[in-house]
């Protein structure tokens, strides 16, 4: 049985939210290109201490539930 996977919303400003992890990437370096990909993203930077994701993006093209889903589909990819 595997394990669940969640991610919370910590805190959002325009342009900037903040989500933790239940559990860290395998991979932080495929990870984090991965959600640097998607259009609108500006950066992406994870904190292993706090399982912290910080997401700058471009304001008015995405939605906080836009970007929760991208990353709970890139960190559910690095858990097959």
């Amino acid at each position: 049985m595997k394990s669940e996977i969640t991610l919370a919303v910590l805190h959002e400003i325009a342009g900037r939210v903040r989500l933790r992890l239940s559990s860290p990437p395998r991979d932080d370096d495929r990870f984090i290109t991965a959600l640097s990909a998607h259009e609108g993203f500006q950066e992406v930077s994870f904190n292993h201490i706090s399982k912290s994701l910080l997401i700058t993006f471009e304001g008015g093209h995405l939605t906080t539930q836009e970007i929760l889903l991208r990353a709970a589909i890139a960190l559910s990819v690095e858990y097959d």
